[in-house]
């Protein structure tokens, strides 16, 4: 299957290992992050533009670097409303709901592996 939003399926490759110790240092933190953004729409809509602020008035401490790293510039919020005009003169306006969910970890089989745990099933079956 061919990835349609065309993010790298490596993203966490890319992070800096500075930065990916820090965001790994925030995952004790996931679960009182997403009760918060999913409980007050004005914290996750304050997440989307400057996650920093919100990580700080959730009370969650944050790196100094990731915090800089975090700060980037001004971000626009990608899912304000947005009108487009139909050729027939109409205009619609969609919405957008964003939910916020936990963090699942994905593993990468090499073919090594693969051919390992064939082998141990094959045993197994035996």
């Amino acid at each position: 299957m061919s990835n349609p939003c065309g993010v790298p399926t490596n993203i966490e490759e890319r992070i800096p290992p500075g930065l990916r110790k820090s965001l790994t240092g925030l995952l004790g933190h996931e679960a009182e992050i997403l009760r918060q953004l999913n409980s007050n729409p004005d914290l996750a809509q304050t997440f989307i533009t400057d996650p920093g602020a919100a990580l700080a008035r959730m009370g969650v401490a944050l790196d100094p670097a990731l915090g800089a790293a975090l700060k980037g510039g001004s971000r626009s919020n990608p899912f304000a409303p947005k009108t487009y005009k139909l050729p027939d003169g109409r205009s619609i306006t969609p919405s957008i709901k964003v939910a916020f969910v936990g963090h699942t970890t994905t593993t990468t089989t090499t073919a090594s592996s693969a051919r390992s745990t064939g082998t141990a099933a094959k045993k197994r079956s035996e």
